[in-house]
């Protein structure tokens, strides 16, 4: 949504409006396990490109948090927040006019002799027929449990990112006229887990 900024200019005897347009935000809501929102939580925004560029942002007490003006390119974008798993999305790609609303649920940290556990992240990319799958929602659960403990939708170029406690998973993958695949995904070793999901072939 582009947003513009009125003033009043005087040229002469007329009287007319001026608009000056801002660039675009990316906006995030931050929520835990359950749903209720985040507050606090620090959003780092990282640029992704040669121009590095970094901002930053904290949450409302409804787990919101935006930050504007921000030039086109590709960003990485991670929520933090004491007691919980980072979640980190990348690459997210701002183009004006249109803004980025981004949703996470952060899965909480287990504390083991009174350090953080580390975490495990799954990415890659989601090809089907040889093209990248875009606006496919992965969700990873733990066993025997209805509620996921996080979710991803893959970007344009069929990308996700998810961090998450180190445990052997149920992924579920949604996309668009195609029935859900599930997969078991063994995360229990903490480390990065890269192109684990192979989608069936829509032909």
């Amino acid at each position: 949504m582009t947003r513009v900024v009125p003033r009043l200019i005087v040229l002469g005897m007329v009287l007319c409006s001026h608009y000056v347009v801002l660039g675009s935000s990316i906006c995030v809501k931050v929520v835990d396990v359950i749903d209720a929102p985040l507050a606090q939580a620090t959003v780092r925004i990282e640029r992704l490109s040669n121009q590095l560029g970094s901002y930053a942002a904290t949450t409302d007490s409804k787990g919101t948090a935006c930050t504007g003006h921000l030039p086109e390119g590709l960003y990485s974008v991670e929520v933090s927040l004491v007691g919980f798993l980072n979640v980190r999305y990348y690459p997210v790609r701002v183009a004006f006019p249109e803004d980025v609303m981004l949703s996470y649920r952060l899965p909480f940290a287990e504390v083991r002799e009174g350090m953080l556990q580390s975490e495990a992240i799954l990415s890659g990319t989601l090809i089907a027929d040889k093209e990248p799958v875009d606006g496919a929602m992965l969700c990873l659960f733990e066993r025997d449990t209805i509620a996921p403990m996080v979710c991803a939708t893959t970007n344009d170029l069929g990308q996700y990112a998810m961090t998450v406690t180190p445990r052997v998973y149920r992924l579920e993958v949604k996309r668009y006229g195609r029935p859900t695949e599930t997969f078991t995904i063994d995360m229990h070793v903490p480390g990065h887990y890269r192109d684990r999901v192979v989608l069936k072939s829509t032909q």
